[in-house]
Formats: structure tokens, C-alpha cells, sequence
């Protein structure tokens, strides 16, 4: 009968869990949306934002890193992806998703991965483009 109560606590708290990680995920997913609405926005009106932390060169050199690395990933060559980056207008999109993505409570590591995925977007209308 012991066994058999146990099995049931943790059954229920393996449900808990996986409710409480899908509410998170659920979250993170809904600020995710919106900062790329609200950076899209800002984008088509010309307004550029930065993220605070951007001046600090290892996190920096870390967002350029990753989003090099989306650049790739989308299919664009090394030096097709260094010509896209010279752009302002990429450069001043990928700021301001980060800026958007930390005014939505991301952490820097979380704001800087993500924008791995915005970047992996445009570069792949890019691409099509």
C-alpha cells in the first residue's frame, strides 16, 4: 500500500511539473512574440534601438558571434554574410530585436540566442530575396 501511495504523490508531481514548465514555456514563447511584433514595428518606422548592454565587448563580440552563425546556418556564405552585416539596416534590426527581447525581461545570454533565431529569419528572406 506504501508503494502504491508513492507511485501516486509522484505521478501528481510529475503532472505539477509538467504543467508548471508548459506555463513557462507558454510565457516565454508569448514575449518572444512580442518583442519581435514591437521590434518589426519600430523597424518599418526607422527606429533603431539597442540593447543596454551592448557596449560591453564580450557580450558584444558574443551577439556577433551568434548571429554570424544564423547567417551560416541560413545557407549564406562567409563573405555574403560579412556584406549582409555591413548593412546598417541589419545591423540596426538585429539591435533592436535584442533591445525588444531585453524589454520583455530576457536575460543577455537569452537575448542574444534569440536573436540567433531572428537572424535566421532574415537571413533566409534574405536569401529568397
Amino acid at each position: 500500500m506504501g508503494i502504491f501511495v508513492a507511485l501516486v504523490a509522484i505521478f501528481f508531481m510529475v503532472a505539477a511539473g509538467r504543467g508548471y514548465l508548459r506555463g513557462k514555456v507558454n510565457e516565454a514563447r508569448r514575449r518572444y512574440e512580442t518583442a519581435e511584433k514591437d521590434a518589426v514595428e519600430k523597424i518599418q518606422q526607422g527606429i533603431t534601438r539597442h540593447p543596454t548592454w551592448i557596449k560591453q565587448p564580450e557580450w558584444a563580440k558574443s551577439l556577433v558571434t551568434t548571429t554570424n552563425e544564423a547567417a551560416l546556418k541560413a545557407g549564406m556564405s562567409q563573405d555574403q554574410a560579412k556584406r549582409w552585416f555591413a548593412r546598417q539596416d541589419v545591423a540596426d534590426s538585429i539591435m533592436t530585436m535584442a533591445a525588444e527581447l531585453e524589454k520583455v525581461g530576457f536575460s543577455k545570454l537569452e537575448q542574444i540566442s534569440l536573436s540567433y533565431d531572428f537572424t535566421l529569419k532574415l537571413a533566409k528572406l534574405q536569401l529568397k530575396a
